[in-house]
């Protein structure tokens, strides 16, 4: 009885142990084309952060994080943007005016595209601006790599 008790306890423990390998293996091989995508971002290009030591600045970067940094600091006073689409190198974003705001909406979105030398392009190839004003989409630009 005890023997039958130690060959079941022994072929449970075995399954377990095939079963945990087979799910790291997975894991191990779902996960490398994730770690391969991962770019690099100096911590010092972010508005409002410290001064960083060279062996501690390069940090994997946040897509979503870059692109909000970059609008909070951008931005003039009441507007507000937001990222609706996400893909690898393209991002679309709705700028969206305050109600008082009078102009076209459309030229603006020209004057927020960042200057060529700028970080975000390390990270994106297209940003599609797209304008919310009046309670209607405008047509959006498309700023692009140089």
């Amino acid at each position: 009885m005890k023997h039958a008790r130690r060959l079941i306890a022994r072929e449970g423990r075995r399954q377990a142990a095939s079963a945990s390998v087979f799910f790291l293996c997975a894991g191990l091989f779902w996960a490398t084309p994730a770690l391969a995508q991962i770019e690099m971002r100096d911590l010092n290009d972010l508005s409002h952060q410290r001064t960083l030591p060279p062996y501690l600045k390069y940090i994997p970067t946040d897509p979503h994080l870059a692109i909000r940094d970059y609008l909070r600091v951008t931005l003039p006073p009441m507007w507000w943007g937001r990222e609706i689409d996400y893909a690898p190198g393209r991002i679309t974003v709705e700028i969206h005016p305050p109600l008082n705001w009078r102009g076209n909406p459309t030229s603006m979105m020209l004057r927020l595209c960042p200057p060529s030398n700028h970080n975000l392009w390390r990270i994106y190839r297209q940003i599609e601006m797209r304008p919310y004003y009046e309670k209607k989409y405008w047509p959006s630009y498309t700023c692009r790599r140089i």
